[in-house]
């Protein structure tokens, strides 16, 4: 059975770079670290950060309806079409070779800001705001999202919430200089003995209950090589979400998202060190 934890710290899984020639990372002896003190960032590391909305609309629900909100002229005047994209693979009982199929249809639109920097993405499954770097604060994002989730609550007229999440996409350039891993994350990627000592590459993926009811914190750390990431660059994605039936009101979902706010900074100040944080000032 799986118990709540707090993110409070972390096991440190040590690594650093290897300057050869090719991309790589050489691992190496681990040194001990303390969490990074939580406090405002003026340089956040935020590429994007999505406050998400997953509802059920009433049966005979129509796209058309969600494209035209008098109320976001102004603010977001720039309007595309969302598809849905689905795909299926089918065996033949008379053949090894797998069919794959596609298709797509409408499922909402998007709502463009004029600078392109914010996004309400209205559909058919659910409403979904998204702020793009630079990110700016908590205290602008929050109220924004639970504005617009109104308006889309007075035009989908959903029969239910059931899922809500506050997830944040950082991307950490590495410094210049030769760098160890675990001088920038609490818990690097390690790499047996028994191998060689170079890492390329790494992705991985922890999803930690918390003490509030069905909820949970995703957490993604990765670096790719080139075109598929920018060069030198952890990835760290924080998704905080709960699943189950929710009074869809802001009233109602204003003091849960404060608490998921909570976390997703324990979850982001825990996995860097105070040198990374610094970074970011």
């Amino acid at each position: 059975m799986a118990h709540p934890v707090l993110l409070d710290r972390f096991d440190s899984c040590p690594g650093k770079p290897y300057n050869g020639s090719r991309p790589a990372w050489l691992v190496g002896a681990g040194k001990s670290w303390s969490m990074a003190s939580i406090r405002h960032l003026s340089n956040a590391p935020i590429t994007e950060a999505l406050i998400d909305f997953r509802a059920r609309l009433s049966p005979g629900s129509r796209v058309e309806d969600l494209g035209t909100v008098s109320e976001l002229t102004a603010a977001y005047p720039t309007r595309e079409d969302a598809w849905l994209i689905e795909g299926s693979f089918a065996f033949s009982p008379t053949s090894a070779q797998a069919v794959a199929s596609s298709a797509q249809r409408p499922n909402g639109y998007l709502f463009r800001s004029a600078d392109g920097k914010q996004i309400a993405q209205f559909r058919l499954d659910g409403f979904t705001f998204n702020r793009l770097a630079p990110y700016t604060s908590w205290d602008e994002v929050e109220p924004e999202a639970l504005r617009l989730w109104e308006i889309y609550r007075s035009v989908a007229r959903p029969a239910s919430l059931y899922r809500i999440a506050v997830r944040t996409i950082n991307h950490i350039a590495l410094p210049g200089t030769a760098t160890e891993l675990d001088d920038l994350l609490t818990c690097a990627p390690r790499i047996p003995p028994e191998v060689p000592q170079l890492m390329a590459g790494f992705l991985s993926r922890v999803v930690v209950p918390l003490p509030m009811a069905n909820t949970h914190v995703g957490i993604v750390q990765a670096m790719q090589l080139p075109p598929a990431a920018p060069p030198n660059t952890i990835l760290l994605d924080l998704d905080v979400f709960r699943t189950e039936e929710l009074d869809p009101s802001a009233e109602a979902l204003r003091p849960i998202f404060t608490e998921f706010r909570t976390f997703k900074n324990r979850a982001f100040f825990g996995s860097l060190t105070e040198e990374a944080v610094r970074l970011f000032e």
